[in-house]
C-alpha cells in the first residue's frame, strides 16, 4: 500500500504542473489588460498602462512570466491581486472553506439519494418506485442548475408564487451554525441534483451485474436472507465503479459551484474565480486554478485509496 500511495502522489506532480501551464497560457492570451478591464479602455492612458505592465512584469515574454510565477508558487506565494491589492493566498483562504463545505454537503446528498435508489433499482427492477424514481432523476438531470436555482428561489425565497420566504435568498447568514445550514439548503440541492441520476444508474447497473454472479446464486441457495445477500455480499463489489464515479463527480461539483455561488451570493472559490476572470486578475485566477486542481487531484487520490481498500488487488501492477 505504501508503494501504491507513493506512486499515486508522484503522478500528481506533472498533472498539476500541466494544469497550471495550460491555465497560465490561456489566461494571458485572452484579450484585455487588468487595469483596462477594471476601469475601461478609455480611462487609462497608454503611458499608465505600460507603466502598470512593467510593474506587474506583464511586458516580459510569456515563458519568463510563467517561470517567475512558478518560482513564487513553490514558496507558497501567489502574489497580489491586481483588483484590490490583497494577497491572493489570503483571498483563497477566506473563500476555500465555503466551497469545501458546499461541495462536501452536495457530495453527501448525492450519495444519500442515489445509493438507495440504485440499490432498490437492482433489487426490485421494474417496480413502480424504480420506474418513477428513474424517470424523475433523468428529468432533473436534463435541467441546468441555474434554471433550477431560479425556480427554487422564486418558489421558496419570497417570490411571486407564494410570497413567503421559506429559505433565505442570498449569502451565508451570520447567526451561527443553524442559520448557516438554513442558508445552504437550496445551494446544496442545486449543486447535487444533477448527479443523482448518474450515480444511481451506475450503482444499479453494477449491482445487477454482481447479483448475476455464481457466488450470489450459491448464497441464495443456502437460504441467506436477500437483504444480506445484497448489502453484505453484492454491494461491496458493486461499489467499485461507483467509487470511480464519485471521483469524477468532484470536479463536476467544483465547476458547478461557480454557477451556484454566483446565484446565491456565496463567497467561495467559484465566485472568486469568476470575478477574477472578468477583471483579468491573473494572480487570483492562477491561485484559484491551482487550488481547484489540487483539491480535484486529492479527491481522485482518496478515491484510489478507497478503491484499494475495497479491492486490494488494485495496489499491484
Amino acid at each position: 500500500m505504501a508503494r501504491f500511495l507513493a506512486r499515486r502522489v508522484l503522478q500528481l506532480i506533472p498533472t498539476l504542473w500541466g494544469i497550471t501551464l495550460v491555465t497560465f497560457v490561456i489566461m494571458h492570451l485572452a484579450p484585455g489588460e487588468p487595469v483596462a478591464v477594471e476601469l475601461g479602455d478609455g480611462a487609462v492612458s497608454p503611458e499608465a498602462l505600460q507603466s502598470f505592465r512593467e510593474t506587474m512584469g506583464l511586458d516580459q515574454p510569456l515563458h519568463v512570466q510563467y517561470a517567475h510565477w512558478l518560482s513564487r508558487v513553490l514558496r507558497l506565494d501567489f502574489g497580489l491581486s491586481t483588483r484590490d491589492g490583497r494577497p491572493v493566498l489570503d483571498k483563497i483562504a477566506d473563500a476555500l472553506p465555503h466551497t469545501l463545505l458546499l461541495g462536501t454537503l452536495a457530495l453527501l446528498l448525492v450519495v444519500a439519494v442515489a445509493l438507495p435508489l440504485g440499490i432498490h433499482g437492482a433489487w426490485r427492477p421494474g417496480s413502480w418506485l424504480e420506474r418513477t424514481g428513474k424517470g424523475a432523476l433523468f428529468f432533473l438531470h436534463a435541467l441546468p442548475s441555474f434554471f433550477v436555482a431560479l425556480v427554487l428561489m422564486g418558489l421558496l425565497c419570497g417570490g411571486a408564487a407564494w410570497g413567503v420566504a421559506i429559505f433565505p435568498l442570498h449569502g451565508l447568514g451570520d447567526g451561527g451554525a443553524l442559520d448557516l445550514a438554513w442558508h445552504l439548503v437550496l445551494p446544496v440541492v442545486c449543486l447535487a441534483f444533477g448527479s443523482w441520476a448518474t450515480l444511481a444508474r451506475q450503482v444499479r447497473a453494477s449491482l445487477r451485474e454482481v447479483l448475476a454472479q455464481d457466488y450470489i446464486r450459491a448464497a441464495r441457495a443456502q437460504g441467506i436472507p436477500e437483504s444480506r445477500v445484497i448489502l453484505k455480499l453484492g454491494l461491496r463489489n458493486a461499489l467499485l465503479p461507483a467509487v470511480t464515479n464519485l471521483s469524477v463527480l468532484v470536479p463536476a461539483l467544483l465547476g458547478g459551484s461557480v454557477v451556484v455561488e454566483s446565484i446565491f451570493g456565496i463567497p467561495g472559490l467559484g465566485l472568486l474565480g469568476l470575478q477574477a476572470v472578468a477583471t483579468r486578475d491573473y494572480n487570483t485566477v492562477m491561485g484559484v486554478a491551482c487550488v481547484v486542481a489540487l483539491v480535484t487531484l486529492l479527491a481522485n487520490l482518496a478515491a484510489d485509496l478507497v478503491y484499494a481498500a475495497i479491492d486490494p488487488r488494485t495496489t499491484h501492477g
